[in-house]
């Protein structure tokens, strides 16, 4: 793998209240059994007995309250990222040591799928988070325990011998004796890695595979592949009265070419009919029924006339002239495809509207600080797929106060239809309010999309329980804990 070590470690560590893998279901993980109130406003989770962090003590009612607070943004986190998974939700309380009862403040169809998230796991009470930044020794209650990290070099768990789980067979998990995270930032070392027999699996949110599958399954017959999407696109700063102009945004939306993006960045083995909804689930458009939107459209010489048009009135109303407005487009220089997705999108604005953008390219860091204070113009960002679920995927990005809406911007029409759906508890009337936020949504323009760019597990063939990812946060597949190896 490449830069995603510090995710891939912290996740074996820990555990989530319950896991919501996109092709497997809900299922039990920290809870072994929840029911919910006739009234859909009250869930019940009951904890496994036997749950207990590294250092020896249980895995209460208290820390899981304590956790869902800190999700919500009652606790340490500030400016916490999955904060929108929280929004239905009034209060958390420890019934007993082993019990915890969640009310609602409205009904949520999507609101227990969404504590799987990858930022959703349960934390200790009595232990800083910051050690998960490993700068002390993190304790866990998951299947693998912490030895080093070496950033930019290497991280290192080894087997909880003493984790709680157990199989359907009572064998204690995990399986293996431990994991070794390798950063591998050059594409050709990673892909030699895996076909020499260096690593055993690897990607998880990269691309090295891209016009190289064949090649490989000559040379590692048996190779397991699975590929997911993750789309990215551009946030437009609400914040600034400019963008406020939906002249500006439309074109935007127009202007980009997402075929050409696809066959330029990926080699057309990424997915430019993508919007927020993970591609294959029952809510997704599908490519058809995008080319009927504007900026999908097959002729695209038509959408980058009314782009040119809308730009053209848009500039002259401003008070603007292409040699005088260049909007800063923000990215993290270490992030690879963030980088690429800047360059397909500046060098799109430029050939199609004449726009030049002026490139801020920044540490971690100072993104994480510009974006909190709404220092930009523009800023690229990927979309973290939240399972088959359409209030996840969508209303993250839209809802006002959401810590993944990255512009700032608030609609509260966008509001209204995200929490509409969410309340909605039939397939049919879910499928067709998902149809609407999500068309609003494109139309609306304040995230424009580009292309969902492919992402590729490996595995060599004698690596057996390593479950399908569906999108980038299928996260409790990245516990590991059934994995094993034949051979």
């Amino acid at each position: 793998m490449r830069n995603s070590v510090a995710w891939n470690m912290t996740i074996p560590q820990l555990n989530y209240l319950v896991a919501s893998p996109f092709r497997y279901g809900m299922m039990p993980d920290l809870a072994v059994s929840w029911d919910v109130a006739s009234d859909g406003l009250s869930y019940t989770f009951k904890l496994h007995p036997d749950a207990a962090w590294q250092d020896g003590k249980p895995v209460t009612a208290d820390d899981v309250v304590f956790s869902l607070r800190r999700i919500k943004g009652l606790e340490d986190l500030k400016t916490p990222a999955y904060s929108a998974t929280m929004s239905a939700v009034d209060t958390v309380e420890a019934v007993d040591p082993k019990t915890v009862r969640v009310k609602m403040s409205r009904l949520s169809a999507g609101w227990l799928a969404g504590l799987g998230l990858i930022g959703n796991m349960m934390y200790p009470k009595h232990v800083d988070p910051a050690t998960y930044q490993f700068t002390g020794a993190p304790v866990g209650s998951g299947p693998f325990k912490f030895v080093s990290f070496t950033p930019d070099i290497k991280g290192v768990l080894v087997r909880n011998d003493k984790y709680w789980k157990k199989d359907e067979f009572g064998r204690r998990l995990p399986y293996v004796d431990g994991l070794e995270f390798f950063v591998i930032q050059d594409q050709a070392a990673e892909r030699a890695a895996l076909t020499t027999g260096q690593v055993d699996m690897g990607g998880t949110q990269s691309f090295p595979w891209i016009g190289l599958t064949d090649e490989l399954k000559k040379r590692v017959p048996g190779v397991q592949l699975n590929t997911y999407y993750n789309p990215w696109g551009v946030f437009f700063n609400g914040t600034r009265s400019i963008f406020q102009d939906q002249r500006i945004r439309t074109a935007f939306q127009l202007a980009v070419d997402r075929p050409a993006a696809n066959n330029i960045g990926f080699s057309n083995e990424g997915n430019p009919y993508h919007l927020y909804n993970a591609w294959g689930g029952q809510y997704a458009f599908t490519a058809d029924e995008l080319k009927a939107f504007p900026g999908f459209n097959p002729d695209k010489q038509q959408d980058i006339a009314k782009a040119k048009e809308l730009l053209v009135s848009f500039l002259k109303d401003n008070n603007l002239t292409l040699d005088s407005w260049r909007p800063d487009l923000l990215t993290r220089q270490e992030q690879a495809v963030g980088q690429l997705y800047a360059d397909i999108l500046a060098a799109q604005l430029k050939a199609n509207l004449g726009i030049t953008v002026k490139m801020s390219s920044v540490d971690n860091p100072t993104n994480i600080d510009r974006l909190a204070k709404k220092n930009f113009d523009i800023v690229i960002q990927g979309l973290a797929l939240s399972g088959d679920d359409p209030v996840l995927n969508i209303g993250a990005y839209t809802l006002c106060n959401s810590g993944q809406n990255f512009g700032g911007y608030c609609d509260p029409d966008l509001d209204k239809l995200v929490f509409q759906l969410d309340a909605a508890l039939d397939s049919p009337s879910r499928q067709k309010l998902s149809k609407q936020l999500e068309r609003k949504a494109y139309d609306l323009a304040w995230h424009v999309i580009i292309v969902a760019a492919p992402s590729t597990t490996v595995a060599r063939p004698y690596v057996k329980g390593m479950w399908q990812v569906g999108h980038a946060q299928d996260s409790y597949i990245s516990m590991r804990e059934r994995v094993w190896f034949d051979k």
